[in-house]
């Protein structure tokens, strides 16, 4: 009798199973015309969530995360930031790191995390002398970074506090992950991109008080709008009469002093790249009554610039470069979520490859 129960109940749970995924891909389907982004099947959404070769994984009985790394062997470059170094919601290949890498014929180690900030690029910037590069480029990106979160000033840079979403050494391995983990890793990848960002996020007006605003310039209706955040957002953030924005922007500066001592000691040379928000580019091509013009933003990062000059660090703006793509009717980020979709990636790539000659290597 309890073997037959079980029977029923698992054949019932497939059953189940199978009859949601397929309502689930006849709502999308049927859904199209309504959606400002085609989508695919489920299976192949769930593969713009990017098999990176860094991930965060829960570590059973204790409250921090892991990462797992690539094996420790000599690259001569090392990326770090968050989820567009990482490559966040699309493939490994087509990330502007592996494109970089696919392109050139360098050997390159992406230590992009997800969801993290300075601090922890410090930290992983720390990590990258595994990997002895000469070239270590910091990603920063504007729309999350000079936010007020993380405004510890006395974070040091060999910290490996638990507070910055790193264990100690040493980084889990794959075979670490237990399988639990890796199920719930794979239903987000399901149904993250798929369903939330197509679904909620078009009637959401939490996330962006400017919704779907049309694209001058664009013909095509799969490519022809954006969901775009309201600049009410982003002028507390830089808004420089604000002393908390102050205060961050010193933190930022300090952090980048020392990492870029640290890489001189090491033997490395530091790049800081700045990576815009898709509002920032786009920002001259939607309607009048949606236009984003956000003065604050471009005269705080004229102050950054001008303090990475006195520090004597390299850096690169993306901003205008990607500014006159996006001119020219490139699409560079997802409708919805604001990280470069594949073309984005792409142009970065190459716009990267030319400013630090990267072919020439």
């Amino acid at each position: 009798m309890i073997i037959t129960n079980i029977k029923k109940f698992v054949y019932d749970a497939i059953i189940i199973a199978i009859i949601t995924y397929c309502l689930a891909e006849i709502a999308l389907r049927l859904s199209y015309p309504y959606l400002p982004e085609k989508i695919g099947l489920i299976v192949d959404e769930a593969k713009h969530i990017t098999y990176c070769n860094t991930r965060l994984h829960p570590i059973k009985d204790l409250n921090i995360r892991g990462i797992i790394l690539p094996p420790y062997e000599q690259k001569n470059l090392a990326f770090v930031g968050d989820s567009f170094a990482f490559g966040h919601y699309v493939q490994e290949d087509s990330g502007f790191v592996s494109i970089i890498q696919h392109s050139t014929q360098q050997s390159v180690v992406n230590l992009g995390v997800t969801s993290t900030h300075t601090a922890q690029y410090n930290r992983m910037s720390v990590v990258s002398l595994n990997y002895k590069p000469k070239h270590l480029y910091y990603c920063i990106f504007t729309g999350n970074d000079f936010g007020w979160k993380d405004m510890d000033t006395t974070q040091q840079l060999l910290a490996k506090d638990k507070n910055i979403y790193l264990p100690k050494d040493p980084f889990i391995k794959p075979t670490d992950i237990e399988l639990n983990v890796k199920l719930a890793v794979y239903w987000k990848q399901v149904t993250n991109y798929s369903l939330l960002l197509q679904f909620l996020k078009l009637i959401s007006t939490k996330y962006h008080t400017v919704k779907n605003v049309p694209i001058f310039y664009t013909k095509d209706h799969a490519n022809n709008k954006f969901s775009l955040i309201g600049k009410n957002h982003f002028n507390k953030i830089f808004r420089w009469e604000d002393e908390r924005v102050q205060r961050k922007f010193g933190v930022i500066i300090n952090r980048l002093v020392k990492v870029n001592t640290f890489a001189k000691e090491n033997g490395m040379q530091l790049h800081v790249i700045i990576l815009p928000f898709k509002e920032i580019i786009y920002s001259d091509f939607v309607p009048e009554k949606a236009a984003l013009s956000i003065p604050e933003y471009h005269d705080y990062i004229k102050r950054l610039e001008t303090a990475l000059i006195a520090k004597q660090i390299d850096y690169y703006d993306a901003t205008p470069d990607l500014y006159e793509k996006a001119k020219q009717g490139e699409k560079l980020f997802f409708t919805f979520d604001g990280h470069f979709n594949e073309r984005g990636n792409a142009v970065m790539a190459d716009l990267l490859i030319k400013r630090f000659n990267l072919a020439a290597h």
